[in-house]
């Protein structure tokens, strides 16, 4: 099972752009909806076999509170988020004022990456490391039932 992380801001935050290189943590509403997901599995029976995430610490903390007590942790860079380069950590209007402001819709309409903003890594980068985490998934390696937490 793949989720996202809970909330990162909350009311009245000033929303930026959160990569690999913001390591944000949960605000309490996130929290509340790592304890929700708890709750529903709960609910279902679902029980991990293994809990993974990033090492970044909204997943992990996500994670500490979503899986149930005794569940298996690992820490996979695979599911680490994009690393938004010279545009993480501001808002999109900063963003927007300070680079190609056609590169911001490009990405945020039709997911082309961005040529100029320096995002650590090419998109076929991003794509072979997470193939490669649903290689290792599918082949057992965490177990019959991940919990995997990303961003994103």
């Amino acid at each position: 099972m793949l989720v996202r992380h809970g909330n990162t801001f909350g009311p009245g935050d000033r929303v930026v752009w959160v990569g690999a290189g913001e390591n944000l943590p949960l605000v309490e509403r996130g929290r509340e909806q790592a304890a929700e997901l708890r709750d529903a599995l709960e609910r279902i029976g679902w029980r991990p076999t293994a809990a993974v995430s990033s090492g970044l610490r909204r997943q992990r903390e996500h994670l500490d509170l979503a899986a149930p007590a005794g569940t298996p942790r690992a820490v996979d860079d695979a599911l680490s988020e994009i690393d938004y380069g010279r545009w993480g950590g501001l808002t999109t209007e900063e963003i927007t004022e300070r680079f190609d402001a056609d590169e911001v819709t490009a990405w945020g309409e039709r997911s082309e990456w961005p040529a100029g903003a320096g995002w650590g890594e090419t998109e076929d980068e991003v794509r072979a490391r997470v193939r490669a985490f649903a290689d290792r998934v599918a082949a057992g390696e965490f177990g019959e039932r991940v919990l995997a937490c990303s961003s994103n």
